[in-house]
């Protein structure tokens, strides 16, 4: 043992870390440490009859644990909902599960109005708001009523009603985070959608550091250059690790291209993120020296013998509080930028109302105000803001722009280059597109960055091609801006709905599905996330559906899908779950029109209840995290808090090697100084010795409880296995070897295995394990490696490729919440030791720190962000931690001491992990099935079996974590009856796909017209 016992909190920031000359190999610390005393055999005996009884043993000592846990509040919630539905409940959770943002089901609470409370939007809301109170631990929320305030109630002939609520905070806005209830004609919810966060019960709004003004001060700094406008107002921020901040939101605006929003941190002035709210059409560059050239009628103002380009015909405007020129309400301005930054706008004025010299201002006013007439004549919609207010156009903006966009405020158009683009107000698509961002915006207000903003370019483009199918009939096609596009090459178009990556499209083709979606940078350069060039994926899905159902049912359902359900953060997923719910409201549940939908987004790979990238992550377990570590000088265990500081002694004896903690906390299994095994409650009550011999080395159990592994102190290339679930548990010995790429060959070079850790699905133990190998010259190397054992029919596989001599890979460890990720220590013939993370999925890796000569055995947190470790130099030991950049896998170079005196820190939590996030659709068909794959994880192959309760359209289809297809395994027509189908690992293209985690997806559709859909997990492991 280290002589530097006594834990003690030890806070400090980094400190360097060394390298020990004296120090050749840190991995000599792992090797087996045998205990003296009885002979061989007789030891021998001893550790097989505490083999034979330690899994009855276990079972008998531990306090509940394998039984089925008491019901959580949030488990409880679900039943509920799911016998008030009648069984017709679903429900689609976010990415990493912790939050629903999906709910329907026939009915989701007990009938609670009186039929004269229906008439109420007040009673309305009020009952949306118990609906939310009763289920305050489904939604993480402490206090729904106070955290939510209505935006507006939507009622409809049908008698349904939808309620639209902005998430607030001690009276403080959440940005970007909105729901929707939607309650039937009795008042009762039926529906629920939205993008919200957890009540940020963690965010301090008093006291604050950062005033109005200094946050100001500090986007003026960031933003370079005077700004026309300023200002600003405090709200709760989230970032992208759903951390809440209090923020002041900074607005910049200068001229007409520049609307600015900067969030400052409201207690330490950090830029949490900033970003240019104007909603540009594509890529900056333009077409074109004149305009169609086509006579159209216009609704022009006279004052005296001036007739002005101001629209003061439709059923919005209001004579009675307009004052022409200056102030009209309800009109359709024309401005003219005359080739400025919009600093200086003018009337379009001429003496005769047949004669305008500039055509530009023609096509505006025209298609501007056939705009309107769309919105209203077909979704009843009164102006862009759906509330009969002024609409502004302005025109030839800047020299040559090559662009249209949407400010919030102005329609604002470019002249193009005569090039790339012709002047860009001669396009009806054009034109209704940047007015529909305008109504996206009064509606969804879609977030302009990443997917949401993909999404708010593909309405805009889904409205700007209805409206002009709408003006011209069958005229209209599928292209946008093909009026306007590269004048000199016939034929062209900025986007083509109906195939994104056509030889149509004149500068950048998008993609048409899933698997070819690009996963950019959310910054200027890569597109705010790609808004511009994923959107032709929702794009295609829109395409499908229309040609499908018919333009006049489109139209209406994605209108509704838009105003109706859709959020500010709403992803592609979302986006499926509304377009088909608006379809079921319109046309029935079942409908045709429904079914088409459905069918139209599996077109382009967005399947129900796959968000983008499906969620490799559980959710963290509920409750409240510790550390346990060991004392370095009396081996006994201590918990800690995560800071270090509450340290309380929960163990009698000392331990041999880290301790493996269940996934609730509660139980913590060690094996002691004398290789005993004990089980010991996480809080100190209680510590039980289950074994005698002295022949344990390591022990570990699965997050679950079902299954356990031990390794002993004998050389033996052996690690015992037992299903504690099984009617007779026993530890089996599964007898390790070294797998090799020739099928069926098997090395034997392992001397003996060290740490053993269980993935979080509990199907596969992870060990390191210490290797000799003599080659042909008689010379002897030595290694330590990692590997993978299956629990089920003991399969091993192996995690690395041989390495150089004098790397050793060892003390891994899988992530809290994901077995994509992992981390462990390198040491190589440089003498320095790194902690690495590896994504076994995609190959990533990053290094979490440099620790010196020492080893660190890490440990993941409870979220997966920060990483815990252990430094020890000059015989001197001490606790450390490092947090990890978004990536999951890089230490962010903030190591800091929280512990002096302790080994072998391990994170737990004393809680409970949230409801399995893929059982959303528990009510399918008795007689329809997917089973899971077997083996699994699997390599090189694995079967996949299904049941068909009558004959039927079957698509079997694999897709890796970023929802890109992978391979096709069945397509077509099959008869009724069990099926079953294998796969081998290789894509369509014949190519052997990497290691990580995979869905399954079989889809079967009937003879009339049903469909049925199931997904599956799969690990393959190579």
């Amino acid at each position: 043992m280290l002589g530097c016992g006594l834990l003690a909190f030890g806070s400090s920031p980094q400190a360097s870390k060394t390298l020990d000359p004296n120090i050749k190999n840190p991995f000599t610390s792992k090797m087996k440490r045998e205990n003296p005393g009885l002979a061989q055999p007789e030891r021998r005996r001893a550790f097989d009859q505490d083999l034979a009884q330690l899994p009855v043993k276990i079972s008998a000592a531990r306090t509940g644990a394998l039984q089925k846990p008491a019901s959580s509040s949030r488990e409880l919630a679900l039943a509920r909902l799911s016998s008030l539905s009648g069984g017709s409940l679903k429900i689609f959770w976010n990415e990493n599960g912790s939050l629903p943002i999906f709910i329907k089901g026939y009915r989701l609470q007990e009938n609670k109005l009186a039929q004269a409370q229906i008439a109420s939007d007040a009673a309305l809301s009020q009952q949306a708001l118990a609906f939310l109170q009763e289920n305050a631990d489904l939604f993480r929320l402490q206090n729904p009523a106070q955290e939510f305030q209505v935006l507006t109630v939507q009622r409809e002939a049908s008698g349904m009603t939808h309620i639209h609520y902005q998430q607030v905070y001690q009276g403080l806005e959440v940005w970007g985070r909105d729901i929707r209830v939607h309650l039937d004609r009795n008042g009762v919810v039926e529906s629920f959608n939205g993008r919200y966060s957890a009540t940020p019960a963690s965010v301090a709004v008093n006291d604050l550091q950062v005033n109005q003004a200094r946050a100001e001060q500090i986007a003026r700094q960031a933003f370079g250059s005077p700004a026309d406008a300023i200002s600003s107002r405090l709200l709760i921020f989230i970032d992208e690790n759903e951390t809440p901040h209090a923020a002041w939101l900074v607005n910049l605006k200068k001229g007409l291209d520049g609307n600015w929003h900067y969030f400052v941190a409201a207690q330490t002035g950090a830029l949490l993120k900033h970003y240019n709210h104007i909603m540009f059409d594509g890529p900056v560059t333009g077409s074109g020296t004149d305009l169609l050239g086509a006579s159209r009628n216009l609704n022009l103002y006279q004052i005296g013998a001036n007739y002005l380009m101001i629209d003061a015909s439709k059923p919005m405007f209001n004579a009675a509080q307009s004052q022409i020129p200056d102030d009209g309400k309800g009109v359709i301005y024309v401005f003219d930028a005359r080739n400025g930054e919009g600093e200086q706008l003018y009337y379009v004025v001429s003496n005769n109302p047949n004669s305008w010299s500039d055509r530009s201002s023609v096509s505006a006013s025209a298609n501007g105000a056939l705009v309107y007439d769309y919105y209203n004549q077909v979704h009843g919609r009164n102006a862009i803001d759906g509330a009969g207010s002024t609409m502004n156009i302005a025109i030839n903006f800047k020299q040559n722009l090559n662009n249209a966009f949407w400010n919030g405020q102005f329609m604002v158009f470019g002249n193009g280059d005569g090039n790339r683009f012709s002047p860009l107000a001669a396009a009806l698509d054009v034109t209704a597109h940047e007015m529909s961002h305008g109504v996206v915006e009064r509606t969804a207000n879609l977030v302009y960055e990443n997917q949401p903003g993909a999404l708010n370019e593909s309405f805009a483009d889904v409205f700007g091609a209805l409206f002009e199918f709408w003006v011209e009939g069958n005229a209209g096609d599928w292209l946008i801006g093909e009026d306007v596009t590269t004048p000199g090459t016939p034929g062209d178009a900025l986007r083509d709905m109906a195939n994104p990556a056509s030889n149509l499209v004149a500068f950048s083709k998008q993609p048409t599905k899933m698997s070819e979606f690009q996963n950019l940078p959310n910054t200027e350069e890569g597109d705010n996330g790609g808004v511009h060039i994923n959107s032709g994926i929702p794009n295609r899905a829109f395409y499908l559906f229309a040609t499908n159902s018919g333009l006049e049912a489109a139209e209406k359902v994605y209108y509704r899908a838009l105003s109706t359900y859709l959020t500010r953060n709403a992803q592609f997923i979302d986006c499926r779950l509304a377009v088909i719910k608006a379809a079921e409201d319109l046309y029935g549940v079942g409908s045709a029109q429904a079914t088409a939908a459905g069918q139209a987004f599996d077109g382009v790979e967005i399947f129900s209840g796959e968000s983008t990238p499906p969620p490799p992550v559980q959710p963290p377990v509920e409750g409240t995290e510790y550390l346990a570590v060991i004392d370095a000088g009396s081996g006994q265990l201590y918990r800690t808090s995560t800071s270090g500081q509450q340290i309380t002694q929960i163990s009698n004896t000392g331990l041999r090697s880290r301790p493996s903690v269940s996934d609730d906390g509660g139980d913590i299994f060690y094996v002691d100084t004398n290789g005993n095994i004990h089980l010991l409650a996480s809080d100190g009550s209680s510590d039980q010795t289950i074994t005698g011999s002295g022949g344990f080395n390591n022990v570990a159990i699965s997050p679950n409880g079902r299954w356990l592994a031990v390794t002993s102190t004998f050389l033996e290339a052996v690690i015992y296995v037992a299903d504690l679930a099984s009617p007779s548990p026993s530890l089996a010995p599964v007898q390790l070897y070294t797998p090799t790429s020739a099928q069926g060959e098997e090395t034997g070079n392992i001397l003996y295995p060290d740490r053993i850790d269980w993935s979080s699905d509990n199907a596969v133990l992870m060990y390191d394990a210490f290797n000799i190998y003599v080659n042909a010259s008689g010379d002897t190397t030595s290694y330590w490696d990692i590997n993978l054992l299956r629990a089920a029919d003991g399969k091993i596989n192996r995690l690395f490729p041989p390495q150089r001599p004098g790397v050793n890979l060892g003390n891994a460890v899988f992530a809290s919440n994901t077995d994509n990720i992992i981390a462990f220590d390198f040491f190589d013939e440089t003498g320095a030791v790194k902690a690495i993370a590896v994504n076994l999925n995609t190959g990533e890796q990053g290094v979490i720190t440099n620790n010196g000569s020492s080893l660190s055995s890490p440990s993941f947190s409870r979220n997966d962000q920060r990483v815990y470790y252990h430094y020890i130099e000059n015989n001197t030991a001490s606790v450390w931690y490092v947090d990890l950049f978004p990536d999951g896998l890089t230490g962010n170079g903030n190591d800091a001491q929280i512990l002096n005196g302790g080994v072998y820190p391990v994170s737990f939590t004393v809680g409970q992990r949230p409801t399995d996030v893929e059982s959303h659709d528990p009510v399918l068909p008795a007689a329809f099935a997917l089973e899971q794959n077997y083996p699994n994880p699997f390599n090189p192959e694995t079967a996949i079996r299904y049941s068909l309760p009558e004959a039927g359209n079957v698509a079997l289809a694999i897709f890796d974590v970023n929802g890109r297809r992978v391979a096709t395994l069945e397509s077509g027509m099959k008869p009724a009856g069990a099926h079953a189908v294998r796969w081998n690992g290789l894509d369509d293209a014949g190519k052997r796909v990497t290691s990580g985690i995979y869905f399954y997806r079989l889809t079967a559709t009937a003879a009339n017209g049903s469909v049925q859909t199931m997904t599956k997990k799969m690990t393959l492991l190579k």
